[in-house]
């Protein structure tokens, strides 16, 4: 039943809502059963829907309800769907984006700088940006020389520290600017 409610929550994702709209739904955790020749009685599926667009995450949250439980009606089973909310998107403050990356073209190359219109990362700094305006930027930290390649999330992920003192140059620049338009 689980394999089916997956797939049929692809469709969700792939046909019923936009294609060109930024969106991630993936199930990261499936449990069910103790013996592999016994039929579990209970499954839990567990989740992450991101998506930009408020009107979309509630479509798809809706949806999600009703194609899980027909899903499971129609196997002859029954299904829950408890809904957790996550992070809000993070958006950046324009203003502040634009002194973050005048900050940074002062400390990097310019080759060095580059500007992502979207991430579908949930981020602790979504919160922070509702209340006051703020830029939330990424700073490389790989170093193939040393070896140092893997990505978050990874078990093997590790940052090239000298990275470091780039990233506290680039936010003391940044407050730094801030704070001299203010006290014109």
């Amino acid at each position: 039943m689980s394999a089916h409610i997956i797939t049929a929550l692809e469709a969700l994702i792939t046909r019923e809502i936009d294609p060109l709209e930024k969106k991630v739904f993936t199930f990261g955790q499936i449990h069910a059963g103790t013996a592999c020749n016994v039929i579990p009685e209970v499954a839990i599926l567990q989740g992450t829907l991101r998506c930009f667009n408020e009107e979309v995450r509630s479509f798809a949250l809706r949806r999600l309800g009703e194609i899980s439980r027909g899903v499971a009606c129609a196997l002859g089973g029954n299904c829950e769907v408890e809904i957790v909310s996550g992070y809000p998107v993070v958006q950046n403050d324009p203003e502040v984006t634009s002194i973050v990356r005048e900050a940074a073209g002062e400390v990097l190359p310019t080759a060095n700088i580059s500007e992502t219109t979207f991430t579908l990362g949930a981020e602790d700094m979504s919160y922070f940006l509702r209340e006051v305006p703020g830029c939330y930027f990424f700073l490389g930290t790989a170093n193939k020389q040393k070896g140092i390649t893997e990505c978050h999330h990874s078990p093997r992920f590790n940052i090239d520290e000298e990275a470091l003192p780039i990233g506290v140059e680039i936010v003391r620049r940044t407050i730094k600017k801030i704070l001299g338009r203010r006290t014109r």
